[in-house]
């Protein structure tokens, strides 16, 4: 398969477009890869005139309209710092955060410094499709499971009139400074835990991306 461009579409709406597409026909598959970060809790929109957050209804709608109105496949991914932090509140907001995971679906959510606290929480419950990930975060307390380093996906495309499958791999790093004793984690140099891990997940994908 020649895959011939990669093109990136910034889209005002909190979110990036990633299309990844095979030169040819009309008939070949492109991939449209929507990815958040930093969304802190927000699901509804702050109303800011700047900047503005939140909206997890019109991503899903967004996300929804696009695969109506194009051919090809959608990814949905999180950078990170997803969730809102310990506060009297932060239960109720996660809920209606971990329904928009299944809901769009996000097939791969990078852990940020915020999301740690809920990690021991998230990595028992069935969120569908997603999974989290992180590459350079490692726990510190021995009750809290080790997350995945890395996720490969495997996308089913046309090209060239014959079927292929395209693999992506997608690490995800953190800020060590900003991790937390109190999370249960510590951070890894971020340049080093990729330069580690890069050849181990380039052996299986076509593809890399880094959240």
């Amino acid at each position: 398969m020649r895959l011939i461009r990669f093109s990136v579409v910034f889209l005002l709406l909190s979110l990036v477009s990633t299309v990844v597409a095979a030169a040819g026909s009309d008939s070949e598959t492109e991939i449209t890869v929507f990815f958040t970060g930093d969304v802190n809790g927000s699901y509804e929109p702050c109303g800011c005139k700047a900047g503005p957050t939140g909206g997890m209804a019109r991503r899903v709608g967004y996300s929804r309209d696009f695969a109506d109105r194009y051919s090809g496949k959608i990814l949905n991914v999180d950078a990170g710092n997803y969730f809102e932090g310990p506060g009297p509140n932060a239960e109720a907001i996660n809920a209606v955060l971990k329904r928009a995971l299944v809901e769009l679906p996000v097939q791969v959510s990078n852990l940020g410094s915020q999301d740690l606290y809920w990690w021991k929480e998230l990595a028992a419950e069935d969120l569908g499709e997603t999974q989290f990930i992180s590459t350079n975060l490692v726990p510190i307390r021995s009750e809290l499971p080790v997350p995945p380093k890395y996720r490969v996906l495997e996308i089913p495309v046309t090209s060239g009139g014959s079927q292929h499958v395209v693999r992506i791999g997608i690490l995800g790093i953190a800020d060590p400074a900003r991790v937390k004793p109190n999370s249960g984690f510590k951070g890894l140099d971020p340049l080093k835990a990729v330069r580690d891990i890069k050849e181990e997940v380039m052996g299986q994908a076509d593809f890399l991306f880094l959240l």
